[in-house]
């Protein structure tokens, strides 16, 4: 949950893992730092994937998805 009040706007999201926290920034500010369910090492899997739901009539859309294993 971050403190990013819904819009219809076009946003970028990007959320990294460094093995102790993911940072999720919105718009290029950091909006929220989970610290729970971390994967850690090269035993836990981590696949990225997209969770997108409306509120009422509101939809959500991607316009491009990038994932890379650095």
């Amino acid at each position: 949950a971050t403190t990013v009040a819904t819009d219809i706007a076009w946003h970028t999201h990007k959320a990294e893992t460094n093995g102790t926290s993911i940072p999720y920034w919105i718009d290029g500010v950091l909006a929220v730092t989970s610290t729970s369910f971390v994967p850690i090492g090269t035993q836990s899997s981590f696949q990225p994937f997209i969770e997108a739901y409306g509120h009422a009539n509101k939809t959500s859309q991607f316009k491009y998805y990038e994932a890379y294993n650095t």
